[in-house]
């Protein structure tokens, strides 16, 4: 029998998707992401079903599911690993909301090599305000994190966890949503979309580099002159991104306003 060890590694991107607070085994747009990456070619698409522990009225005892969530994703990826050939040079960890959380913290188990990427999308705001990088997705979980927000300082944390941090329309109160409260599942919902349509719309989530975060959050974005593309596939993992960027947007699917010509 040949040594689990020496078996070869993978060369098919794998694409794990982790949902957040009440999520069921799959919902629309993951359908929608699968056919996204499969339409592009050979992918393997895994989506994690935590359902049993993400539908809960009680949000904090799902939020500390989301834990034992991701030692299981861990386990099952290292398991992968040595038996199935998943090669972490060509994985990406998705996550929303929770499920951001979720990938962080299985991200840090998988090491030598780490993890490509990491998709940390609109990561949750409760209970990680004040959580140590250790308990939380953070830039180390990944050769690359990349964070997209849209319901910043809300649903969503409020501070930056990627090595590029994306900040649709600056992060908060997204075109099309209704706001007649500052809460709003539109908002936290949208970041998803803007991922998962940057898979069929190569380049054409194009965002500015801002010279200063806090300023970029209080919706006023000094431009550096460097620009980045939002999601893909590939990811933007060895090109170079990094910083904060603010990410223009439409307010109808899919969102997107096309290539970047210059301002």
């Amino acid at each position: 029998m040949e040594d689990p060890e020496n078996l070869k590694l993978s060369t098919v991107r794998t694409q794990i998707v982790v949902d957040g607070y009440l999520s069921h085994i799959v919902n629309e747009l993951d359908v929608e992401l699968r056919v996204k990456y499969l339409g592009r070619g050979d992918y393997n698409v895994v989506i994690m079903n935590w359902t049993d522990g993400a539908v809960d009225i009680n949000y904090i005892e799902a939020a500390v599911r989301a834990k034992v969530a991701a030692n299981k994703l861990a386990a099952w990826m290292k398991f992968m690993r040595r038996y199935g050939g998943l090669n972490p040079n060509t994985t990406y960890l998705i996550g929303h909301s929770l499920g951001a959380h979720i990938v962080g913290l299985a991200g840090k188990q998988i090491t030598s090599p780490k993890i490509n990427t990491i998709f940390a999308i609109d990561p949750a705001n409760s209970p990680y305000e004040t959580a140590p990088p250790e308990d939380r997705v953070y830039i180390t979980d990944a050769q690359y994190v990349e964070a997209i927000y849209s319901d910043y300082g809300l649903l969503a944390e409020a501070r930056s966890s990627g090595h590029a941090s994306f900040y649709g329309a600056f992060g908060s109160f997204q075109p099309g949503c209704e706001h007649l409260s500052t809460f709003t599942l539109c908002d936290h919902a949208r970041s998803y979309e803007y991922f998962v349509y940057s898979l069929g719309l190569v380049n054409h989530f194009f965002a500015i580099q801002c010279a200063n975060h806090d300023l970029a959050i209080r919706r006023f974005c000094e431009p550096t002159g460097e620009y980045a593309y939002l999601g893909g596939e590939p990811s933007n993992y060895n090109r170079g991104v990094s910083g904060i960027y603010y990410l223009p947007v439409d307010y109808k699917i899919p969102y997107s306003l096309g290539q970047y010509f210059g301002l």
